[in-house]
């Protein structure tokens, strides 16, 4: 059972520790992690997740949840290593963007977050990574671009990307890496 620290509304950890599915049905606040892994043509790779997942066969980042005790950065070190394969990652590869507040439900999953949004930047080929079955079915590189398109005429597409996605400060982080030098 994978135990998750229970925040509160200041992102300030409590005593209270709840497994993930408790986190869910409570809409208890945690923490999460989102990884922007970007090449050096500033795509972004995106993984479509698993068809048993929740949110299945979505496009997402690489994310997760950080468990109970674990350093936020190790958790996003953990997440990559463990959904795509990446060996040989540093803590220092991983550069903090930004951290925010989240609440969304769809159904009876209540997700109160705190995100922790890092980027990760690497030239890795698409048949370098190696993905774990249950929970990644594929990867592919994207340009800032070709997500914008995807996510502005979803109806053209036959693509359907998380939640993230629509959120004004995803779009904020994107402008802010495709400006980047």
């Amino acid at each position: 059972m994978e135990l998750l620290d229970v925040v509160d509304e200041n992102n300030q950890i409590t005593a209270i520790k709840a497994d993930r599915n408790e986190i869910h049905e409570k809409g208890l606040w945690h923490r999460e992690i989102s990884v922007f892994i970007m090449n050096h043509a500033k795509q972004i790779l995106l993984q479509k997740r698993a068809a048993k997942k929740v949110a299945p066969n979505m496009w997402s980042l690489t994310a997760g949840h950080v468990e109970s005790g674990e350093d936020v950065k190790q958790a996003a070190m953990r997440e990559t290593e463990e959904e795509l394969g990446i060996r040989n990652l540093k803590l220092e590869d991983f550069e903090l963007i930004d951290i925010k507040k989240a609440m969304r439900s769809r159904g009876k999953h209540i997700n109160n977050k705190f995100d922790y949004l890092y980027l990760l930047k690497t030239d890795k080929k698409i048949n370098e990574f190696v993905l774990q079955e249950t929970e990644v079915a594929d990867v592919k590189y994207f340009s800032i671009d070709e997500i914008r398109e995807i996510c502005q005429n979803k109806d053209k597409y036959d693509l359907q990307f998380t939640g993230i996605f629509f959120e004004k400060y995803f779009w904020e982080i994107l402008e802010n890496l495709e400006n980047r030098n």
